[in-house]
């Protein structure tokens, strides 16, 4: 070591006294053999002394140990980001996030669109089943009242359906409280009726007398009667993607790529139904998809 313009190891020394004590040197250039020599006998301890002497020059000397070798620090410091490297970094976080939020509000509508359609289904498998049940007609009423100035209205076009049956004395019961579809799902007309044209009627729902209704009927032994199945022309029954603005009558289809938000199902002659599959099975033409005035 003799020579070295600079030491980075730290040094245990034994001293007769039984002390012990670590020795680090810092930038303490040692020109020959004999200043090493010096530089021990200065740290030794005295034979009068219980405890080692300390060094007289205390500034030349770290008796604090380095846990860290020099390198490492080195290294440490050089690691890190510049400021142009954040920014980069954060201006794609935020087009990714841009982009998702997009997405995301796509995929929940289509979401709303595929949760309804199992709750439609259960509505009119209860109206087959309390047919047979009761040996009399029974009826799917959906609330299709436009009148924009009743909030109750508002909150019900389109979306609430209610099942009813005949009584003895010929008169509709309601057979329960009815549903609602999801939030931002809405019973289609137009494309309901691309198939046999649902009738309309008027009844006592659950909150009052309403004037519009979209009606399907069964009767006693669980076959749909209106509308009436044409050869394979069969009803069905379609849900869409949309929105109701403040004093609008009619939905407005999700405009985009999720116009195509929809889905449904026929009603077979004996009352079961079928989904479908792809929306190409409720409509194959692209221009009524793209048309506004349409739902």
């Amino acid at each position: 070591m003799v020579g070295a313009s600079r030491f980075d190891n730290v040094f245990t020394m034994n001293t007769c006294g039984g002390g012990r004590f670590e020795l680090r040197v810092c930038e303490k250039k040692l020109l020959s053999h004999h200043d090493f020599i010096n530089l021990i006998k200065s740290c030794a301890p005295d034979k009068n002394q219980s405890k080692p002497v300390r060094p007289v020059n205390q500034h030349d000397f770290n008796t604090t140990m380095r846990t860290t070798p020099p390198f490492r620090q080195a290294r440490m410091r050089a690691a890190g980001f510049s400021l142009l490297e954040l920014l980069v970094v954060i201006s794609l976080i935020a087009v990714l996030m841009t982009i998702g939020s997009f997405g995301i509000k796509n995929f929940s509508k289509a979401s709303g669109v595929s949760a309804a359609i199992p709750i439609a289904q259960g509505v009119f498998s209860q109206a087959r089943s309390l047919a047979i049940e009761k040996g009399t007609d029974t009826r799917v009423l959906i609330h299709a009242d436009n009148d924009t100035v009743v909030s109750l209205n508002r909150e019900r076009n389109l979306r609430y359906m209610v099942v009813q049956y005949q009584d003895d004395a010929d008169e509709w019961v309601t057979a329960s409280k009815g549903v609602k579809l999801p939030e931002g799902v809405f019973y289609s007309v137009d494309l309901s009726n691309l198939g046999p044209n649902t009738s309309q009627s008027s009844g006592n729902l659950p909150g009052g007398q309403v004037q519009n209704c979209r009606t399907y009927e069964f009767n006693s032994q669980g076959i749909i009667t209106s509308p009436e199945p044409v050869g394979n022309n069969v009803p069905r029954f379609v849900i869409r993607a949309g929105s109701l603005a403040p004093g609008q009558a009619k939905p407005k289809a999700v405009s985009g790529a999720g116009e195509k938000n929809a889905g449904g199902f026929v009603i077979w002659r004996n009352g079961r139904t079928s989904v479908f599959r792809h929306t190409d099975q409720i409509n194959s033409d692209g221009a009524f998809w793209s048309n506004n005035t349409k739902f």
